[in-house]
């Protein structure tokens, strides 16, 4: 599309295009058959102002440096447009957005307090594909590639293939064990009332889930094609974010709230299973590492674990590759046996990658069954909810899965 436009290509036909795609371009990179170039386009507006395009968690990593992301000036009939064209892997898949600038501050990334509330500020990629938009109005695209990691049930086969939308519960507890209060969620599948759970996934992060990268649907799904086994899906996140490492950070009160607070507001809605081999607790980053800690040290609130880009160099305030005390705690803390563990992380998630891999290790020769993966991407909630269906479908099962639902 970059050559159409150098060779006279009108410059408002390719905006429209590239709304049309979904706004971007997917074509064959003719030097490197595992990789694809991926085009982008936006309007010019004003003279000092830059675009860069943001690749979770490609951009993230080079941040210092954020030329290569910026894209290029193009003129034509007197229409100027922001283009640049990437070549990326071709299992890709990754959050996209435009931060347009003006003007670009040279130093936006040199720290993480600076770094953060671009994601604020973003917009999404033109078209129709899938919208996010954080919690401070940012706005941004998801992107998979052709041979990206299938995602199962996050969308709709067809418009003709709709699944029972399940009923959702929305809370607040001023949590006396951890000393500040959250928001709760309780997702119950469609048919819950007459037949009951057979399953409970406790998951972190649920402001993110619930909003900005939604679950539920794909859950749903999931449900009604006989994957997953029915199950109630309870949330939680605290309404402060500054708490959130209070309560992921290897809280050894997590589990009193788990089982003293959460469980029961969530079982004023339906019955839930009080078995550990029937609860999974899942997060990622601060969440997985939380997720970890929590069937190690709690194995009878929950057996299972959906464990994602785990924060295992905890509790190093610089976050730094050397392994922190969950890895030391894995290592010297008896037997796993017994335990099932869903792990996952991305391969551009640059020390995390190997620390993660460490605790693989550490808990297979603990005893814990492990089912692990890397994923082409980044720390990025557009590859984690993809995470999450998959690691509830392997640790809960249902009837295509060749697992009956499971009852009290």
């Amino acid at each position: 599309m970059l050559d159409a436009l150098a060779h006279g290509a009108d410059a408002e036909t390719v905006l429209a295009e590239a709304a049309r795609v979904g706004g971007a371009w997917i074509d064959p990179d003719p030097d490197a058959p595992d990789h694809r170039i991926v085009t982008v386009v936006r309007r010019f507006e004003h003279e000092d102002e830059s675009a860069v395009l943001l690749i979770d968690t490609v951009t993230h990593l080079h941040r210092a440096d954020l030329s290569p992301f910026v894209l290029d000036r193009v003129e034509h009939d007197g229409i100027r447009l922001h283009a640049g064209a990437f070549s990326l892997p071709a299992t890709l898949r990754a959050t996209v957005a435009l931060l347009v600038e003006r003007p670009l501050d040279p130093e936006l990334g040199a720290t993480r307090e600076r770094w953060r509330p671009v994601y604020d500020r973003t917009e999404s990629l033109p078209g129709g594909g899938e919208v996010c938009v954080t919690a401070g109005g940012g706005r941004s695209s998801i992107l998979s590639l052709p041979d990206a990691l299938p995602q199962r049930f996050v969308h709709a086969d067809s418009p003709e293939d709709p699944a029972p939308a399940g009923t959702l519960h929305r809370g607040r507890l001023d949590s006396q064990v951890l000393g500040f209060p959250l928001d709760v969620w309780c997702h119950l599948p469609a048919g819950a009332a007459e037949h009951g759970v057979a399953g409970v996934a406790i998951l972190s992060d649920g402001d993110r889930l619930t909003a900005e990268v939604p679950l539920f649907p794909a859950l749903d799904r999931a449900a009604a094609h006989g994957a997953l086994a029915p199950t109630a899906t309870v949330l939680y996140a605290t309404v402060d974010p500054a708490d959130r490492p209070r309560a992921l950070g290897m809280n050894p009160a997590l589990a009193d709230f788990l089982t003293d607070e959460l469980l029961p507001w969530a079982g004023t809605f339906a019955t839930l299973p009080t078995d550990p081999a029937r609860r999974v607790v899942g997060g990622a980053s601060l969440g997985g590492l939380a997720a970890a800690d929590l069937v190690r040290r709690a194995p009878h609130v929950a057996r299972n674990a959906i464990v994602q880009s785990g924060s295992f160099w905890w509790p190093d305030p610089a976050g730094g590759a050397a392994p922190g005390e969950q890895l030391e705690l894995w290592r010297d803390g008896g037997s796993a046996a017994g335990i099932r563990i869903f792990q996952e992380v991305g391969e551009f998630e640059g020390h995390l990658l190997g620390l993660n891999r460490e605790f693989r290790v550490l808990a297979e020769a603990a005893g814990a069954e492990v089912q692990y993966r890397e994923y082409c991407g980044g720390h990025d909630f557009a590859c984690w909810r993809v995470g999450l269906v998959d690691g509830l479908v392997a640790l809960l099962g249902g009837e295509a899965s060749g697992a009956p639902a499971r009852r009290d």
